[in-house]
């Protein structure tokens, strides 16, 4: 599997938001549902990808979304030949299913979330090889990429 690890910077705004999320849709959802956090915040591409080789030239976090199980950041990799790879990098888990359009109302009143500031664009990411089981990771082979 690969991985897509954001800077650390990055990383620290994604991690500002999934908590803003998560406190603001813990505070007011449904009495039976409740986010649970989700780590590490890279996106996995579990396929084995046809631009293993290609280098990519423009990366992308879009506005969270849901799919009424998980809320994610979109992840997108561009590349010179206009091909695209969509990937989630999941920042929360229901613990049970909730309407997709009331989760969103929430994610987009949570405090610290400013829905012109997206897509957020990567300039310095790293792609690795990715080991998961259960509640542990490991990179391999990691190799970062500084996009213009």
């Amino acid at each position: 599997m690969t991985a897509y690890i954001p800077h650390k910077d990055m990383l620290l705004a994604l991690s500002k938001m999934q908590r803003s999320i998560i406190r603001a849709c813990n505070k007011e959802t449904l009495p039976e549902s409740f986010l649970i956090p989700q780590y590490p915040l890279f996106a996995f591409d579990k396929e084995k990808e046809s631009t293993e080789n290609k280098n990519p030239c423009s990366c992308r976090v879009l506005f969270p979304e849901t799919d009424g199980m998980q809320v994610y950041f979109p992840f997108v990799l561009e590349y010179a030949d206009g091909t695209q790879r969509k990937m989630k990098i999941i920042i929360a888990t229901l613990s049970k299913i909730v309407s997709r359009e009331t989760l969103y109302d929430k994610i987009k009143n949570a405090p610290e979330i400013d829905a012109d500031a997206f897509p957020l664009k990567l300039r310095i990411f790293r792609k690795a090889q990715a080991l998961v089981e259960c509640n542990s990771w490991q990179i391999f082979n990691d190799k970062w990429f500084k996009l213009q």
